[in-house]
């Protein structure tokens, strides 16, 4: 370009001042008198010849000079349009050039069975470099990932960058499935290793999600089979690789459909209940229930709350749910005025700092005090959160809530710990109740027993099914009892007639022979 520019003006400049030059002299020698005929035509023509001349050779420097031009416009336009389908951070093909490619790959499978493989990977903790090291470190790790990235990959695979931290390998001319398992190997093991960056050093990982490219696909249904079996990879434990399959995909419109019709049922109020399972004092008088969620759909049949949580807590109806729940709850403890109502909070829930006034406004809505209202949260989240979930509890707390911490023993809390925590009572969780049958678990139920009425805390012990796991439970000095030995879930309506009965009607008449023949207090 630069040459061109240098170059086409004088060639201009010369190529007129020859016609000029040439002009004047022709009509100088026209007006001579003492030139007619031969002469003026012999005194002309070698002005003439040598003025075509020089206008050939002026010219075809100016097509040199415009071959030239129009050549390093091709160049330039083609290294734009290569420049645009490139990332500028790491000199990776960019989204749009991997869409080309895609639709290259499907071409050629098409054509000639050729098998290729669509990557994409998402870097793990990146977000942390970013904020202990910064962005300009982070961008420098971007470009090392890049580099290990290019290294793996073979001749003729195109490497993206999708934006962010993540990427995608278009892998071609397979051998094989065996061939993508060692390349998603040798990515994964490669990047978890630790990166030294200016004397720092950064630790992340990568989740890959797979998708084979056949004659059927389409652009659109590849990258979105690959992009979900990425997140499955990640949901799975992240730093591995998966494999799409149809399970995932099942899996993957199954809780969008969930969503949509949790959605529906949250608006309209349809099919979402609690049912209540009862908790008994030692004596079997029913003093409390805990509130399960329930939930039938018209489409979707019976809907496990196992189910349902996660969804609402990534769709963000976390909060929708949970005031559904302590509005139901409040029912029930407005039906049966002398029975504690238990409901379970999300760990979303406690991001809200404004969570206790606005469970305790709920409640007041229903002339309820707070204490008739008892909130679990598990052990696990509390210990993951401990400060925030603390400071919550104790504002729960001081409006009159009972805590309870839930599934106690899978959270490893410590000792000084518990003994911080904001929460009225234990709740042993469900596993080593049933430990006990097998002859393990006794000691541990009975130590935190000893432990939780050392702080002064009440404790639950939860799963008791048979009038062994009662035993264990009574000997050990639980408090409160809860279990299928007494009652499945019910309705509440049901809840209710068995609290103005006598609970000790409905147990099994084999107490003294040791076995559990009876559903108990779910007979009803």
């Amino acid at each position: 370009m630069e040459y061109s520019r240098k170059l086409t003006p004088p060639i201009v400049s010369a190529t007129v001042l020859t016609i000029v030059l040439t002009a004047s002299t022709i009509v100088g020698l026209a007006q001579r008198a003492d030139l007619t005929g031969v002469k003026a035509f012999s005194a002309i023509w070698p002005i003439v010849l040598s003025s075509t001349v020089a206008t050939i050779l002026v010219m075809s420097l100016l097509y040199r000079a415009i071959f030239h031009l129009l050549h390093e416009l091709e160049v330039s336009e083609a290294a734009a349009r290569d420049e645009a389908r490139r990332d500028q951070l790491t000199g990776l093909a960019n989204r749009s050039l991997l869409m080309e490619r895609i639709d290259d790959a499907i071409r050629r499978c098409k054509t000639n069975d050729e098998q290729s493989a669509l990557l994409f990977i998402d870097l793990d903790r990146f977000k942390a470099v970013n904020d202990t090291l910064g962005h300009a470190f982070g961008d420098l790790l971007i470009k090392e990932v890049a580099k290990h990235l290019l290294d793996r990959s073979s001749i003729g695979d195109t490497v993206a960058r999708l934006g962010g931290d993540e990427f995608a390998i278009l892998a071609t001319n397979l051998d094989g499935r065996q061939a993508v398992e060692e390349l998603c190997s040798n990515l994964v093991n490669t990047i978890s290793q630790p990166i030294v960056i200016k004397g720092k050093e950064a630790r992340v990982s990568a989740s890959v999600g797979v998708v084979f490219i056949s004659a059927s696909s389409s652009r659109a249904a590849l990258i979105r089979r690959a992009d979900i079996t990425m997140y499955h990879a990640k949901s799975i434990g992240r730093n591995c690789y998966h494999i799409f399959c149809s399970r995932i995909d099942n899996a993957v419109r199954r809780k969008a459909l969930v969503e949509m019709r949790l959605r529906k049922a949250l608006e309209t109020g349809d099919g979402l209940r609690l049912d209540f399972q009862p908790q008994l004092s030692v004596d079997r008088k029913i003093i409390g229930a805990e509130g399960l969620l329930r939930w039938t759909d018209d489409k979707l049949g019976s809907v496990n709350p196992d189910e349902i949580i996660p969804i609402a807590e990534e769709a963000g109806l976390i909060d929708a749910v949970g005031e559904l729940v302590i509005r139901q709850a409040c029912l029930a403890a407005q039906l049966i005025p002398d029975i504690t109502i238990a409901a379970n909070l999300s760990p979303l829930q406690f991001a809200n700092p404004r969570l206790a006034t606005q469970l305790a406004e709920l409640v007041a809505e229903y002339g309820l005090p707070c204490k008739r209202i008892e909130l679990e949260i598990t052990e696990h989240h509390t210990m993951l959160n401990a400060m925030q979930y603390n400071e919550i509890m104790e504002e729960l707390r001081a409006a009159g809530f009972t805590m309870a911490l839930d599934d106690f023993g899978t959270g490893y809390s410590s000792l000084s710990y518990l003994r911080e925590l904001s929460v009225d009572k234990l709740k042993i969780d469900r596993s080593f109740i049933e430990a006990a049958t097998q002859g393990r678990g006794a000691d541990i139920i009975h130590a935190v027993v000893s432990l939780g009425h050392a702080l002064n805390l009440q404790v639950v012990a939860e799963g008791i099914a048979t009038l062994f796991h009662e035993k264990i439970a009574l000997e050990s000095g639980c408090d409160i009892l809860q279990g299928h030995l007494y009652s499945r879930a019910v309705s509440l309506s049901d809840l209710a007639r068995m609290v103005v009965q006598n609970p000790s009607t409905y147990m099994c008449g084999t107490v003294n022979g040791g076995t559990n023949v009876s559903t108990g207090l779910g007979a009803i």
